[in-house]
């Protein structure tokens, strides 16, 4: 009775996944872990809605518990969880992470020395994590060999148009990106990076007509305000994108961020980068009153203010805060 009530209750998580509800299929699959920790389905099926769900810390040790049980599991699901735990292993920025996740991808190499398709895909997802410009060139080199026989995925696109921009094959990456924001897959994920790499390539007319559709999508995320802000400072336009910070920071209520103080943080790290190129007053005065505002609220603060002038090489201003304070 008890077996066919976890079944039950399995099916009706994997019910609301169907349905889009990972929320609550989540909190099912949880439950059900309690009552067997042990359970290769129930380990693969809650990894896997934390994995749709972003997120691959939670994940991770689901992933390695499964791994644990080599023995009871078929080899194909064993070689599925090493792809995935090679991925998120590889996307948490530690060499020797990134190290680990090969070794993981190695173990899947078939008796003749090749790999499957979805090892090769995973293989290229790693690589291109790296910060070696050689595994990059290997990393596009896999996914473009993968679309010589089949067409590439919508992620795959997304990798390789990533990879295009960091070689400097500006169009290649912007073809890539674009047919993989065409897709219509991962929400306004792409589209994001996307207008991202406008405005990096100075497309900013194109770039103002993917933002108007991420603003409709998403009008109140922290990522549209960046790139709005981004964008208005490459059409050479700071106090406009200052406007935009002022109108954020002073905000009485937000869901996004937690704190007045919080805001101010945000915007003063947004103008911050965005006036890395531009060398804009405007931009670097609205920063440093965001974060002086910051450190009189909160004096537990003010080291954020003292890292900034140092790195604004005004270092003497720093000191002069510290004892005025």
């Amino acid at each position: 009775q008890k077996v066919a009530r976890s079944m039950s209750r399995r099916q009706l998580a994997r019910s609301y996944a169907l349905l889009g509800d990972l929320q609550q299929a989540t909190v099912i699959y949880e439950q059900e872990l309690k009552i067997a920790p042990d359970s290769f389905e129930i380990l693969q099926g809650l990894s896997n809605l934390y994995l749709e769900n972003g997120h691959a810390k939670r994940a991770q040790p689901l992933l390695e518990r499964i791994l644990d049980m080599e023995s009871l599991i078929p080899e194909s699901q064993l070689h599925a969880t090493r792809r995935k735990l090679a991925i998120v292993l590889a996307s948490q920025d530690s060499f020797a992470q990134f190290k680990q996740s090969m070794e993981l991808l190695e173990k899947n190499r078939r008796h003749d020395g090749s790999f499957v398709v979805a090892d090769r895909r995973a293989m290229a997802n790693v690589l291109a994590t790296s910060s070696d410009r050689a595994d990059w060139q290997e990393a596009v080199t896999t996914l473009e060999h993968l679309e010589d026989q089949q067409p590439l995925l919508p992620n795959d696109r997304w990798v390789l148009g990533r990879l295009y921009d960091q070689l400097g094959q500006t169009q290649q990456a912007t073809d890539q990106l674009s047919a993989a924001i065409e897709s219509g897959t991962n929400g306004t994920l792409f589209v994001r990076h996307y207008v991202a790499n406008l405005i990096r390539h100075k497309k900013l007319e194109q770039a103002n007509l993917w933002l108007a559709k991420l603003q409709d999508q998403e009008p109140d995320a922290i990522g549209t305000l960046t790139l709005d802000v981004y964008l208005k400072t490459a059409e050479g336009q700071p106090d406009l994108a200052v406007e935009l910070l002022g109108k954020y920071s002073s905000q009485s209520d937000d869901s996004r961020v937690a704190s007045h103080t919080d805001r101010l943080v945000v915007a003063a790290n947004i103008a911050t980068v965005a006036n890395r190129d531009a060398a804009s007053p405007a931009l670097s005065t609205f920063a440093e009153n965001a974060l002086l505002k910051v450190a009189r609220l909160d004096q537990a603060q003010l080291s954020r203010l003292v890292t900034w002038y140092i790195q604004q090489e005004r270092p003497d201003d720093g000191l002069v805060l510290v004892a005025d304070l």
